[in-house]
């Protein structure tokens, strides 16, 4: 029988074109006869090659298939050959080696024994499979390398099995190459075995992958790498990645962590598979085996710090900000979000640790107060919080003249007004103080003749009760302190020589208070009502120098801003308030103000704003009496007991510490009022309007320039009034500032 199966293996060779070969094994690798075993000078390499080795023959390590031709196992030769002509496609086997391989293959019986015994046929088939040239391997066919196997097996021979497997691994079967290379290693656990297994797993796993096969993938990757294919999951692991398996890229980059590049690929699969924070801790866990590696781990730790602040989850920004500032302590990006974030979560605890942990924390900290500040335009708190060393702005000193013009009747409610001022400002330690010293001239007109104006009866001596105009003059001192969530400001000041008592004292004291993103003001007053030259300046007698008038407004006003939403607050004042005046009636008022405040920045350009406010407001007003008229113990105000407007409103202001600065405000608006008289009452209705614009230009480092102009109309009135200023601060200036306005209340300004 095991003749047969011989004979019948021999004719399948022979059919394939083989039968002219050499029986060379029989005497080679049989066991049986290794007496017979061929000299090994015909195996000896040249010690002069034909040729000084081609440039392939030095890229490529053949000691192995010349140690095995040298010791005549030609079929490990061959096995060893081809494994690598499949390491190294591009290798072309040397002409020394190739003469090595048909010496081998030549007749042997020159120099054997005279008497030969009778030659194996199993061994005969196995030399001539190791001389096969390799374009004729696909030819042979499986059952004769079925059996041949089988019959390997059975004398276990790995050498054979390990030729066996390169065959089979040549024609592209590579199951039966992987059991065949699995039976040599079993047999004897060497190194040809194992390449052998290395490159087949390797072979089918690329198989598996192209058919979307990830368990036999990395079943057979890791084999593979098992059997030393280094680096064999980096080269699936990428193939995988390029085809947009990002699952199976992850777990093939998974197999071997050891290296730098499996994990940068794992990185990268895990990012394309949205699980971010895998992606960090694995970066951060490695981030010492590369710089990449570490820019990694700090770029998706700020990218996942910065999405949990974009989704509103502080808790879990705080934590991954704090932990960015521990290794960049200098970054203020992360400083400003671990702030916000823990602004936002509302916890003061933590927020004082941080201060503690963190000194960028306690410098943002001053940096955003004075940005706060600076938005309340609170100047001298924002300088103070920028520089430790601030002690004070140097002397600011104005000069200007405001003017104003209101039409009426004659010597009554028309006025002509020039105030000419001088003011000086600077910082004293934490206040501010101003003062100023201004005059006041006043011009009316006379009344017609005949008219009454005051008390008594019309003669030809008393035809005009009022002087034609009138000098006057105020010293000023004022003072503002400025804290955080609090801004105290005060001004007391005196008229002198006026018609009407020499000396009057006015002034007023204004608490703001900043809650939060809210706005509370309250405001205690006197001040003179400018309505006429009566209750501006009073009035007296040319022929018995009585005197009357002079009206003084007291009282207490309230103002408050609430947040509605984003950028639209709920805006709202009150005023209680009472006149007196000499020889004039007392009388209360009321005033209620009720209105919505649009805020945004706006640009176009290069032009930007400062701010934008518009919205709606409506005012009611009243006085107990109507005092307007100019008769006995009138003050010659608007007193109506009905008044209310309905309207909107518009208000900007252009950048701050910028060349020049610009604020303006408009409104338009629908008025009615009633005056009652003891005989009925007056009623008037109609639009009106209000325009302000005011503006300061730097002209130099030590100059400033500024003008304003203001104009009113509403039904039977009108009202202008416009001015100039020149400011000159002693220390140098870049960029004005909205203190740095002709209409600006801050301190000797």
């Amino acid at each position: 029988m095991r003749r047969w199966i011989t004979t019948l293996l021999l004719l399948g060779l022979a059919s394939s074109g083989w039968a002219a070969q050499p029986d060379l094994l029989e005497h080679q690798q049989s066991t049986e006869n290794s007496q017979l075993q061929l000299r090994s000078d015909y195996l000896l390499r040249p010690a002069i090659p034909e040729s000084a080795g081609s440039q392939a023959a030095t890229e490529v390590d053949t000691t192995g298939i010349w140690f095995f031709l040298r010791q005549g196992e030609v079929a490990r030769a061959r096995a060893e050959w081809l494994r690598l002509k499949e390491a190294n496609p591009a290798w072309s086997t040397p002409k020394d080696m190739k003469a090595a391989f048909e010496q081998a293959s030549a007749p042997a019986s020159a120099t054997l024994p005279d008497k030969t015994p009778e030659a194996d046929p199993y061994f005969k088939a196995i030399g001539q499979l190791a001389a096969m040239p390799e374009a004729e391997l696909p030819s042979v066919k499986e059952t004769v390398l079925r059996e041949l196997a089988a019959t390997a097996e059975s004398k276990k021979r790995d050498d054979h099995l390990l030729l066996l497997g390169w065959v089979h691994f040549q024609r592209q079967e590579f199951q039966q190459a992987l059991k065949l290379f699995d039976s040599s290693y079993l047999l004897t656990p060497a190194s040809s075995a194992l390449d052998g297994l290395a490159i087949t797993h390797y072979k089918l796993a690329q198989q598996f992958l192209a058919e979307d096969r990830r368990k036999e993938t990395l079943f057979h990757t890791n084999e593979s790498h098992k059997a030393g294919r280094a680096g064999v999951n980096l080269e699936l692991g990428w193939a995988a990645f390029s085809q947009e398996k990002w699952r199976l890229a992850e777990r093939l980059f998974a197999l071997d962590q050891t290296l730098e590049e499996s994990v940068y690929g794992r990185y990268l699969a895990l990012q394309k598979l949205e699980k971010l924070e895998v992606a960090r801790d694995l970066a951060c866990l490695h981030k010492a085996a590369s710089s990449r590696l570490a820019e990694a781990c700090l770029e998706l730790d700020t990218q996942l710090a910065w999405a949990a602040y974009d989704a509103g989850h502080y808790s879990q920004a705080s934590s991954e900000f704090g932990r960015l500032l521990q290794d960049d302590s200098q970054n203020v990006s992360f400083a400003k979000g671990l702030l916000v974030s823990l602004q936002r979560l509302e916890q003061p605890e933590a927020l004082v640790r941080a201060r503690h942990n963190h000194p960028l924390i306690e410098q943002l900290l001053k940096n955003q107060a004075a940005e706060d500040a600076k938005k309340r335009k609170q100047f001298d708190l924002a300088a103070r919080l920028e520089d430790s060393s601030y002690s004070g702005e140097g002397w600011m000193l104005s000069s200007g003249m405001k003017g104003r013009y209101k039409p009426g009747d004659q010597g009554r409610s028309h006025l002509l007004r020039w105030e000419p001022y001088l003011a000086a400002s600077r910082m004293w330690k934490e206040l501010r103080i101003g003062v100023a010293l201004k005059g006041d001239w006043v011009a009316s007109g006379r009344p017609p003749v005949g008219s009454r104006f005051g008390e008594g009866e019309v003669t030809a001596n008393n035809r005009s009760r009022t002087l034609a105009d009138t000098w006057g003059y105020s010293p000023e001192l004022s003072g503002r302190w400025e804290t955080h969530r609090l801004t105290l400001q005060g001004r007391l000041a005196t008229a002198e020589e006026t018609p009407v008592d020499s000396r009057q004292w006015y002034g007023d004291l204004q608490a703001e208070y900043y809650p939060a993103k809210s706005y509370f003001s309250v405001q205690v007053f006197r001040q003179p009502l400018n309505d006429s030259l009566l209750s501006l300046t009073g009035a007296k007698d040319p022929a018995d120098g009585c005197s009357w008038g002079k009206v003084a407004d007291e009282g207490v006003k309230v103002i408050a801003a609430l947040p509605l939403h984003e950028g639209v607050n709920l805006v709202g004042g009150a005023t209680l308030a009472r006149q007196e005046g000499k020889q004039v009636e007392s009388n209360e008022r009321y005033s209620f103000l009720l209105g919505l405040n649009r805020e945004a920045a706006y640009r176009v350009k290069d032009f930007e704003l400062d701010f934008l406010r518009w919205g709606p407001f409506a005012e009611v007003s009243g006085w107990y009496k109507n005092l307007s008229g100019f008769g006995d113990h009138d003050g010659g105000y608007f007193s109506p007991q009905d008044y209310w407007r309905l309207g909107g409103q518009v208000e900007f202001l252009t950048l701050e510490a910028q060349t020049w600065q610009l604020r303006g405000e408009a409104s338009v608006f629908w008025s009615y009022s009633q005056e009652e008289h003891s005989v009925g009452s007056d009623t008037n209705q109609g639009a009106g309007a209000a325009l302000l614009a005011e503006a300061t230009y730097q002209v130099s480092p030590h100059a400033l320039l500024g003008g304003f102009i203001q104009q009113s109309a509403a039904p039977d009135y009108r009202d202008t009034q416009l001015g100039l200023v020149v400011r000159i601060p002693l220390e140098k200036r870049v960029g004005v500032t909205s203190r740095d306005l002709p209409l600006s209340r801050v301190p000797g300004h």
